[in-house]
């Protein structure tokens, strides 16, 4: 039987519906490393974020720590015109009834901060902003211990692969949602304890 008592949500992809924005950053980036523009396709939610800089950016490894300050340096300019998923604020807003809530995310402070005010989620236990992107297992064992949160009663709720492997690394349960980044059949692939195909799964699987 799943008891949770805390509930970590990723906010980009999760909450928010950012992939445009993301795309938007990454087509201006790749104007700056002389790479023609970038066409999405289905294909980009089949590859982690490091990928993608790397093939379709045409990002060395080495310079991605820089491009990804610079991406959120442009999301920040832009975060404003984010929209939430359908359903998914009432979602939180009901297991935040029985459940503490709370946000991890490598949004800067700033534009987690404007996120929250717009949507307006005033029921949070507690907000942790620009984590780092790449080593998000590390990131949430200091959030562990920084909060003395169990393992044992911790849920994450996430839309990539790193989210999966970062807490398969550090023993906690995760829900793979397939509205966001990552598509279900990698969501899938990569054996997350729980998969939400929508906002209203979440309730049913905590519950």
């Amino acid at each position: 039987m799943l008891i949770v008592k805390t509930i970590l949500f990723d906010l980009d992809g999760t909450v928010v519906d950012s992939l445009q924005l993301f795309i938007m950053c990454a087509e201006k980036l790749a104007e700056e490393y002389n790479q023609s523009k970038i066409e999405y396709d289905d294909s980009m939610r089949h590859l982690p974020l490091r990928e993608i800089l790397a093939k379709k950016v045409n990002v060395p490894f080495y310079k991605i720590p820089k491009v990804v300050k610079e991406m959120k340096l442009l999301i920040n300019e832009t975060i404003t015109d984010v929209k939430a998923f359908k359903g998914i604020i009432p979602v939180m807003r009901k297991l935040s009834k029985k459940h503490k809530i709370a946000i991890v995310t490598s949004n800067s402070k700033k534009a987690t901060d404007i996120i929250i005010k717009k949507f307006g989620i005033n029921f949070l236990e507690f907000v942790e902003a620009d984590i780092s992107l790449f080593g998000k297992s590390n990131a949430i064992k200091k959030i562990i211990k920084k909060r003395k949160l169990n393992k044992n009663n911790l849920i994450y709720v996430g839309d990539e692969v790193r989210d999966i492997e970062a807490c398969k690394k550090i023993g906690i349960q995760i829900i793979s949602v397939t509205w966001g980044f990552n598509s279900e059949k990698v969501l899938k692939q990569n054996k997350p304890n729980y998969l939400a195909k929508k906002p209203e799964d979440l309730l049913r699987i905590i519950s």
